[in-house]
């Protein structure tokens, strides 16, 4: 059930599959906002580990659930769209979580403030921390775009976890397509930003936090997953094909998954730490 009596500000929208270690914990993120105008959507995929029990056991919090096999995260999140009500809606994975308590709050706020023409075709992105159990590793969407529009020849630095989706974007642009498995998101994204009145709003504050492991970050999964974006700006003919950027992103995934599988984890770690040291950045204790 929704927890409030009047129409949902936010829907969130979750796909699990076999995810009973992290999931009660993304949903008790969500369970202590401080606001209540929002609901809780959740596709299962037909887990077999526990994760349905967990979902029963949060049916206050639920507002619809469905379960089942399905093709993966963007097909999962395409089901549950129709049954979202909010204004603005939110995608986490269930080893993600909202950042702070204030977080829905915030972005209320914030979604007040936008210019009365612009939210019809509009994202608004804070900051998501990428994090290794307590470490914060990464940080991404700091920096707000000029004019509030996605140059698509370079990298925005955003993440889709804890990405506000203004409802019309879907009716502007279609669904996620189910053709990515790890960047349907991003293809959405670039799909979206072709269209000159699509807007990306900054949130200046932390969103979201997005476990290091997961399905588009993993060492195994990131070649894959940037191979993906490359598709999506081929399909979509967003040139450079294959700007610096994600050429470098490539490059180094590439290079950390050929470390992990020839000399191990520890080599990765120690490698990786070198690189971040040489740019300025804080070792890590752990590399997923």
């Amino acid at each position: 059930m929704n927890p409030s009596a009047q129409s949902p500000k936010f829907s969130i929208l979750i796909a699990t599959y076999n995810a009973a270690e992290t999931l009660q914990r993304c949903l008790d993120s969500i369970a202590g906002q401080k606001t209540g105008l929002y609901e809780v959507l959740i596709a299962d995929g037909g887990s077999t580990d526990g994760t349905h029990a967990i979902v029963e056991a949060n049916d206050h919090l639920v507002a619809h659930r469905i379960s089942g096999p399905d093709g993966g995260p963007y097909d999962a999140w395409n089901k549950l769209l129709p049954h979202a009500r909010g204004e603005w809606i939110m995608f986490l994975g269930a080893d993600d979580q909202l950042a702070t308590p204030d977080t829905l709050r915030l972005l209320a706020e914030r979604c007040a403030r936008l210019p009365v023409t612009a939210p019809q075709l509009a994202f608004v992105f804070g900051v998501t921390e990428f994090v290794a159990g307590d470490e914060i590793i990464e940080r991404f969407g700091e920096r707000a775009m000029p004019g509030d529009q996605h140059d698509l020849a370079t990298d925005f630095s955003l993440s889709h976890t804890g990405l506000l989706h203004h409802r019309h974007l879907f009716s502007a642009f279609g669904t996620f397509s189910a053709d990515y498995a790890i960047a349907g998101d991003a293809h959405f994204m670039l799909r979206s930003a072709l269209d000159p009145r699509t807007r990306f709003f900054h949130a200046p504050f932390p969103v979201a936090r997005m476990a290091a492991g997961g399905l588009s970050s993993s060492v195994a999964s990131r070649v894959a997953c940037y191979a993906e974006v490359e598709k999506a700006r081929r399909e979509l003919g967003v040139k450079p094909i294959r700007p610096h950027w994600l050429a470098a992103l490539q490059f180094r995934s590439a290079l950390a998954a050929r470390i992990q599988t020839v000399l191990g984890k520890k080599a990765l770690l120690l490698a990786a730490n070198l690189y971040r040291t040489l740019s300025g950045k804080r070792a890590r204790s752990d590399y997923r």
